[in-house]
């Protein structure tokens, strides 16, 4: 998945049979934070996003821009 940058609901959707909730649940906001979150409203803190590839299975690289990752 190298170069891939996907957000977290796509991830949600093609990677998991999760629902918002449950996300919500698993990261302990409530169910209104995290769909906020998922639909660019509101920023995840890294931590969360951590959680949320190790919950997935995905590595957290997908959740960012390749430039970034180059940035100085």
């Amino acid at each position: 998945m190298e170069n891939i940058k996907m957000s977290v609901k796509a991830a949600r959707v093609n990677f998991t049979n999760l629902t918002q909730l449950e996300v919500a649940k698993f990261l302990d906001i409530s169910h209104t934070a995290y769909c906020r979150k998922e639909n660019g409203k509101s920023r995840f803190y890294v931590d969360e996003l951590a959680k949320i590839a190790n919950l997935f299975n995905v590595p957290i690289d997908i959740f960012f821009d390749p430039e970034c990752r180059n940035a100085t």
